[in-house]
């Protein structure tokens, strides 16, 4: 694979702290040699824990992880490609490495998750409410089915927003996308319209949210609770 470009505008590096552990993690757009296709990789890679940068070479090994560091988006695609679920990108590979003695932390993990770039873009909120009902609803119709082939493997997007669905206009092809933070799907499976909130497909009777996101759509249904569809 060749990276075609850094997402540093739209992803950016990422530094976490796991109880004893840092990390920092970054985002790539890529694409095979020879080949029209395009993936995304992430890889993170392990650093040493704030305070300690410039310790010896020694105590900064000291920290390095015992064995793989596998990310909760590694299991999650993982079991959804092994699965067969058809509403998520696919996992097209991973791999595990350690830091040499060289690097910032000797002995430190680096991880690597590769997946493929599905055709389509992110939904956007301010666009979306521009389209008309009909438009609209057949989103949403979409997206429920898709949804409910992912509850099947117990995953989900650990934040769910608009900007996890990955629409293709055109063929209305759909896809959920963004297990960077992918949460265990807990208690009832069956479907509620409160979904379509989470995901701000359909906007609550309160307003507040119309401040920073205003709806420039003329032709709002309203239900009995006052939802605008």
């Amino acid at each position: 694979m060749v990276i075609a470009k850094p997402l540093a505008d739209l992803v950016g590096t990422e530094l976490r702290e796991i109880g004893q552990l840092s990390l920092v993690k970054a985002k790539f757009l890529c694409r095979q040699r020879g080949a029209d296709g395009l993936a995304f990789l992430r890889v993170h890679q392990q650093i040493p824990i704030i305070g300690s940068e410039y310790h010896q070479v020694a105590s900064r090994a000291a920290q390095a992880l015992q064995g793989i560091f596998e990310t909760n988006e590694l299991r999650a695609l993982k079991q959804l490609t092994e699965g067969g679920c058809t509403v998520v990108p696919r996992l097209l590979g991973y791999k595990f490495e350690q830091q040499d003695n060289t690097v910032i932390v000797p002995g430190g993990f680096k991880t690597f998750v590769l997946w493929e770039k599905v055709t389509g873009e992110s939904l956007e909120l301010n666009q979306f409410w521009t389209y008309p009902f009909a438009e609209r609803q057949e989103i949403r119709e979409i997206f429920k089915s898709c949804y409910q082939e992912l509850q099947v493997f117990n995953y989900a997007p650990g934040f769910p927003q608009m900007t996890n669905i990955i629409y293709d206009r055109s063929t209305k092809e759909m896809h959920i996308a963004g297990f960077n933070n992918a949460a265990r799907l807990r208690g009832s499976r069956a479907w509620t319209d409160g979904i379509y909130v989470s995901m701000d497909l359909v906007r609550g009777p309160s307003g507040s949210f119309d401040r920073y996101f205003p709806i420039q759509a003329t032709d709002l249904q309203h239900d009995k609770e006052g939802y605008r569809w």
